[in-house]
């Protein structure tokens, strides 16, 4: 079924209305015909909110009616409108413009019609005058011109002006207007698709640029026969290069893949293109700065009709944050699990700084505030051992001042974080306090640095120190986020770590003193006894005797025996002997008496009061405690 043709009809005349309406019925058309009788009514059914028109000699009458009509046609619509007006010249010619603001362009909004039939003479203004505002509007519909004159100097100037063709009324026929109408109408209509095609297009690229964008991805297409690359801008900054300086080869890209990801990456390309395989794998890319970037990439080949890959395109996620966190978690995991390990609290820092080492720093040294308030090093771990001994003669040779504005001293001081993520041989210069500091700080090699507080509450215990070197690594701010998290965790360790020490020494105090009272009220215990037994006045001397020893034996700690002899010193002998505890039974008691009683003269005192003569002995081995 043929499509109906909308077309307008300028034309003053209602005879030549008239005769164009019979010539196209008799064309067999199927034809829409809207008709206007002037240069402005013309205007108004095009575009009824746009004018854009030349002002000639011939036509200033027209421009200002035009001008004045629209004005206080969009007064009385109510709709918002700009109106714009330039009495000078511009390239010989004057503008009037009255455009709502809130109307689209024309070119993105075309007319309803598909044709315009008008005559070149009308009432205010010509052909050549309409023509060209109509084409200065933006409306793009095919203007076919009728003319009594057959002038081809007008012709020319219609055509040069946007005139779709030019028929003299004389030659008009059915077929000639049919003929033009259906050439001007196809060509319109072709262009019309191939705009807005362009049109949607364009939308669509916008779309997908704004998609690309906003994934923050870095995008590649690889031409497999030339091996050309086209990278954005994005994957050159996730390698850390300049668009304009470098240009990304397939040599460069493996050259920055980490060497245990090479083979892999290969392998998996391979798969790709030979297999089919999904392309979607994981890797490592080296940044300028000297770290490796976490990268996800997928891509898909592009094949001919024989399924050879003829182009390869794809993306690179830079998903280094992500796994930055997750080794962070895993790593705060770790560390919890290995500060709760011991109740030492040397050995917790210890372990501290060693777990430190390599995953946080190439070296790590751990200073604390003793209770005088000075510093000390308390642990030092370093990726290479015998470099350990400069990060101790580094503390030992310079200790701090308490007033640097830098490093761990003003971190013990102040209790807040210190970060140097950049270190420059130039700084180091400046805080050197002689040149064999410096010669310290060079061997260490510092390359960026960090130092954290050791705090519970406002309590500042100690410091972290952490340093990037050989690595040639540089911290940012979420690895100063990372240390001062481990830091409260091994602040909080170390604290339980003393605590605990500090109740297990008050706990070894306490226990002593149980021990000694209860020795004492032993020994209490034991006096009691022995003065009731004298309180009895027991006639049975040995039995007494045998009391006493026995009780002395099982008062004194660590005591092995006890005995007591008593002498006769009438014959100088033995009178009576006791004895309690452990191997008594190789005692030999005559040798165990003085000189002074083995050879003292008989005493004449009565047997009762001998008993001042009674040698009580004891023997007991020291315990270590």
């Amino acid at each position: 079924m043929e499509e109906i043709i909308k077309i307008l009809v300028v034309e003053d005349d209602e005879v030549d209305r008239m005769a164009v309406r019979r010539a196209l019925k008799k064309a067999g058309l199927l034809v829409e015909m809207a008709e206007a009788i002037n240069c402005q009514s013309a205007m108004e059914a095009l575009a009824p909110w746009t004018v854009v028109f030349e002002e000639q000699e011939a036509t200033a009458a027209l421009v200002g009616s035009l001008g004045g009509k629209y004005s206080e046609g969009m007064r009385h619509s109510g709709a918002a409108y700009t109106t714009k007006y330039s009495p000078g010249q511009q390239n010989g010619r004057n503008e009037l413009k009255l455009i709502p603001s809130n109307y689209p362009s024309a070119a993105l909004n075309p007319t309803n019609f598909d044709c315009v039939l008008l005559d070149y003479r009308l009432p205010d203004g010509d052909g050549l005058a309409l023509v060209k505002a109509v084409r200065r509007a933006g409306i793009k519909v095919p203007l076919v011109v009728l003319t009594g004159q057959g002038d081809e100097q007008i012709a020319v100037d219609l055509m040069k002006a946007g005139a779709s063709d030019y028929l003299p009324k004389s030659k008009v026929s059915p077929e000639t207007l049919s003929r033009s109408l259906r050439h001007a109408v196809r060509i319109y209509r072709a262009e019309r698709e191939a705009e807005l095609a362009t049109q949607r297009l364009r939308e669509s690229e916008e779309r997908y640029r704004l998609v690309l964008e906003g994934s923050n991805d870095g995008i590649w297409d690889l031409d497999m026969v030339t091996q050309e690359i086209y990278c954005n801008d994005r994957l050159y900054e996730i390698i850390g290069l300049s668009p304009s300086e470098h240009q990304i080869t397939s040599e460069l890209f493996f050259e920055r893949l980490h060497l245990e990801d090479q083979d892999r990456v290969k392998q998996a390309v391979d798969a790709h293109l030979q297999d089919l395989v999904e392309l979607n794998l994981e890797f490592r890319l080296l940044h300028t700065s000297g770290e490796y970037r976490y990268c996800i990439a997928r891509g898909k080949a592009q094949r001919d009709v024989q399924g050879n890959p003829l182009r390869m395109s794809g993306v690179v996620s830079d998903i280094t944050q992500r796994k930055r966190a997750e080794e962070s978690l895993r790593f705060l995991a770790e560390a919890s699990t290995l500060l709760s390990a011991s109740l030492d609290y040397q050995t917790t820092l210890e372990n501290l700084a060693k777990l430190a080492v390599p995953r946080l720093a190439d070296w790590c040294a751990i200073d604390v505030v003793r209770p005088d308030l000075t510093y000390s090093r308390l642990a030092v771990a370093h990726v290479n051992p015998e470099k350990e001994k400069f990060v101790w003669e580094l503390q030992r040779r310079y200790p701090p001042k308490g007033d640097e504005d830098y490093g761990y001293p003003k971190v013990l001081r102040t209790g807040k974080s210190y970060a140097q993520f950049d270190v420059s041989d130039e700084f180091l210069t400046t805080v050197a306090r002689d040149p064999g500091h410096l010669e310290l700080f060079r061997r260490l090699n510092h390359k960026s640095y960090i130092c954290v507080p050791l705090q519970v509450g406002d309590k500042t215990l100690g410091s972290i120190s952490f340093v990037w070197s050989e690595s040639g690594r540089r911290y940012t701010q979420a690895d100063l986020e990372l240390a001062e998290d481990l830091a409260r965790r091994a602040a909080l360790a170390a604290e339980n770590a003393k605590l605990y020490l500090e109740a297990q020494e008050a706990s070894q105090s306490l226990r002593q003193v149980v021990t000694i009272l209860d020795q004492q009220q032993q020994q209490l215990r034991t006096l009691q006894q022995l003065t009731n037994l004298l309180n009895q006045r027991l006639t049975n001397l040995p039995c007494l005797l045998r009391e006493m020893v026995g009780a002395l034996v099982k008062t004194i700690p660590g005591a092995q025996f006890c005995f007591i002899m008593l002498k006769n010193p009438q014959c100088n002998g033995l009178l009576l002997s006791v004895t309690a505890g452990i191997g008594t039974e190789k005692l030999r008691f005559e040798d165990a008496l003085p000189p002074s009683l083995r050879d003292a003269p008989p005493n004449p005192q009565p047997a009762w009061r001998q008993l001042a003569q009674v040698r009580v002995q004891a023997r007991w081995q020291h315990q270590t405690r």
